[in-house]
Parts: C-alpha cells; structure tokens; sequence
C-alpha cells in the first residue's frame, strides 16, 4: 500500500490513546484547538459519521467530507462520500485532514503521510482510542511542549527528508 503524499492525521489524545468518550472530547485544550483551526483552515476535512454529529455545525473555512454506509445520511453543508477508497486519488493532489473517528484513522492508517497528533496529560476513560501506529514508520519531525499538552508531527518515512 503507497502512501497518499497529503493525506494527514490530526488528533488529540490521552495517555491511553484516547480520543474521545461518548464521542465528546473529555478534556479541554484551547492552545490545541488553536493549533487545529490553524493547520486545518482552508483544507478538506475528512471524518465518519458519529465526528461529525459531535460537531454544532460545519466547520467554517473548510470543505468537510463524512464518509458513512448509511444510505440515507445526509447532512448539510458537507460531501457525503459511501466509499472511502475515493479519498485516496484525491489525496493526490488535494491536502485532506482526517479528524476522526477510530474508524476513520484505522482505515486510512496505511495511508497517512503526515500525523499531526497532541498529547493530553492524564486518562479520561475514552471509549474510542487512535489506533497503534509502527514508529519506525513514522520518523518524529518535530516536538512542542505546551502548558497543556505536548505536540508532535511525525512524516512517513516514504516522505520524511531529514
């Protein structure tokens, strides 16, 4: 399986991996919810159905898509897409963020050039987790020690140039 040279992960997590419990995000992280509207903005959005429903509404500034197998979701103001393989040619030549769920970052864990993730301090019971991703495949280009969380971006090692 080829990497999708801008197909990237963006997530925040806890300590267990963690990504979310009754799919709410259990913590609170200004400075990470700065950091993702600023990488994001202007970029498409992809994510599964139950992300999206998390959300008040689209988010501004960008296209969202929301891949389901419900037949009969709509959901306005975003691209519903039945077949997730289609993301792939498209992360050809367009930047796509995957902002979740564990479903979403399972499938298209192959795929990822990029893994923009933020680590939460501490352990909040989640019930949906980001999938292991193998370290040697993802080299760390750079590391941020913020008040609340750490942050980190790691680039496939089919992409990473030192």
């Amino acid at each position: 399986m080829a990497v999708s040279r801008f197909l990237y992960f963006i997530a925040s997590m806890d300590e267990e991996q963690g990504l979310g419990k009754q799919n709410k995000i259990p913590w609170r992280s200004p400075s990470d919810l700065k950091r993702f509207q600023a990488l994001t903005l202007g970029h498409t959005l992809l994510m599964g159905r139950k992300t999206w429903e998390s959300l008040p509404r689209a988010l501004p500034g960008r296209k969202s898509i929301i891949c389901t197998r419900d037949e009969k979701f709509q959901a306005q103001g975003a691209e519903i897409l039945k077949d997730p393989s289609q993301i792939l040619e498209r992360a050809k030549v367009e930047t796509i963020y995957v902002i979740g769920g564990q479903k979403m970052y399972e499938y298209f864990s192959p795929f990822a050039a990029k893994l923009f993730l933020s680590f939460i301090p501490g352990r909040y019971a989640c019930d949906a987790f980001f999938p292991p991703i193998l370290k040697e495949n993802y080299p760390l280009e750079y590391t941020e020690t913020l008040a609340d969380h750490k942050f980190s971006i790691f680039v496939h090692k089919e992409i990473f140039t030192p």
